[in-house]
């Protein structure tokens, strides 16, 4: 059996950065793990941040934050970590440049976007009732196109080429980088 991750945290002689290489193999990638094709509210994007605080907190040796009065960000700076859900937006950006640059064969594409170009497919059928459910596909085609500017510079960068997949990642991660 192996050794129970609190006991990880809670062990005198790891250091903080060698608790935070266990920690993002072992607990966020787990956490992550096929989020990057769903799209989470703004609330559970919250809960998602609050937990990886509450995680770091514990490797860190800081009180809850009722106790200690040491905010979440503070937390994460003093770390040096990035909210998970800022790695998360960079996930999924990242899935739909690889969807976008695949070939024009390739299911995934076929179900997203029209024919050859970088249009999203228009969803078919009565509205229903009440408030419109946002979609990742639309929020994640939205961010794309603030990240490079206008629809054709977002063609350029999904271009099905090596050096346009090295352009788009830089962007995205970028992007990601200034969202604070």
């Amino acid at each position: 059996m192996g050794v129970p991750i609190c006991k990880v945290w809670a062990h005198a002689s790891l250091s903080k950065p060698r608790k935070l290489e266990v920690f993002e193999p072992c607990i966020v990638c787990k956490v992550l793990y096929g989020m990057h094709v769903s799209w989470l509210n703004k609330a559970d994007q919250q809960k998602l941040d609050v937990f990886q605080a509450s995680c770091l907190r514990k490797i860190a040796g800081i009180e809850h934050s009722y106790v200690s009065r040491v905010s979440n960000k503070t937390v994460r700076e003093t770390l040096g970590c990035h909210p998970l859900s800022h790695k998360l937006l960079e996930r999924q950006l990242l899935f739909l440049g690889r969807i976008a640059q695949a070939e024009s064969d390739n299911v995934l594409r076929q179900a997203v976007f029209k024919d050859n170009s970088i249009e999203l497919l228009s969803v078919q059928g009565p509205r229903r009732k009440g408030r419109p459910r946002k979609h990742w596909i639309n929020e994640l085609y939205g961010i794309s196109k603030r990240i490079a500017g206008s629809t054709h510079s977002l063609a350029n960068l999904w271009a099905n080429d090596h050096a346009s997949r090295g352009a788009w990642e830089k962007a995205v991660k970028e992007y990601c980088s200034q969202l604070g």
